[in-house]
């Protein structure tokens, strides 16, 4: 494991404008530790090293390598990083995390909620590649409250923004195939479909939606079963499987896949899940 204190004091010492200090970060499969690094005035970006790294050099370049990409990428004039609740009700999103990772999201002030075996918490959504968790001492400075940010996030284009596709047009990227949009009764659906975000971020949360809850149900209006493939798919068994696979089976290859195909940063729950008044409920 990389010494991170040897680096930040070498990029003191000779690149004291990034301000590098190491920093201690809520992520999905447990706390990382990096080190944060200023980009520009009030902004900055964190480099997380492989947990293998030895080499402090290679680190050290690849942590400027990766300011000089932000520079560019993002010039003075083209950012702005939201201050008011305003600015930011339209980025909002939903993280999601399996139930053991409660008390570290906690420790760190994030604000969250539970249903059955999953914790999920607000998230700002900048791009693609930049995203923060909404903490408590951010509520105080938006002066807004827990109830507040929920409720824009669950209406947030950027957490509604999912598609329900079939396996292969997921694979094929045909994203135009949505049965969101199709006006049928899914009910006879004789194939497992995959709820799949189009925006910029995870699409477990999308499950929480109240919009996303009624389009399953309507098009689902016999109930459906959810798998949690990762956090960044979730497979929607229709009622055909019902009668021919059980949900106590469903779990079994959830969790074999989890345990052989799924990493830490993208494990959710071994669990079977489906919607029953508005809320999530495990079935097995």
């Amino acid at each position: 494991m990389i010494n991170l204190n040897e680096v930040v004091q070498y990029l003191k010492r000779n690149y004291p404008n990034l301000k590098a200090e190491i920093v201690t970060a809520a992520k999905n499969g447990g706390e990382c530790t990096g080190i944060s690094v200023t980009f520009r005035e009030n902004a900055s970006a964190i480099y997380y090293p492989n947990s293998y790294e030895t080499d402090c050099d290679k680190v050290i370049n690849e942590i400027l390598t990766m300011i000089g990409k932000i520079r560019g990428a993002c010039p003075l004039d083209e950012i702005h990083l939201p201050t008011s609740f305003n600015e930011i009700k339209d980025k909002l999103t939903i993280g999601v995390m399996n139930e053991s990772y409660e008390e570290m999201l906690k420790s760190h002030h994030i604000i969250i909620r539970r249903e059955e075996d999953l914790i999920f918490y607000p998230v700002v959504v900048l791009n693609d590649s930049m995203s923060f968790k909404v903490t408590k001492t951010i509520l105080k400075l938006w002066n807004v409250t827990e109830e507040q940010v929920f409720e824009a996030a669950y209406a947030s284009e950027e957490l509604n923004n999912v598609g329900l596709h079939s396996p292969f047009d997921l694979a094929m990227r045909n994203l135009d195939e949505n049965y969101f949009e199709k006006n049928i009764d899914g009910s006879s659906e004789r194939m497992f479909l995959v709820l799949f975000s189009h925006g910029n971020f995870h699409t477990a949360g999308a499950i929480f939606s109240p919009k996303i809850q009624k389009k399953l149900n309507k098009l689902f209006p016999d109930g459906f079963l959810i798998l949690p493939a990762s956090v960044f798919e979730l497979l929607i068994l229709p009622p055909y499987f019902k009668d021919k696979v059980s949900p106590e089976i469903c779990k079994a290859m959830v969790k074999d896949v989890n345990m052989t195909e799924v990493s830490p940063e993208e494990y959710l729950s071994d669990s079977v899940y489906t919607i029953e008044n508005g809320k999530l409920k495990k079935v097995a």
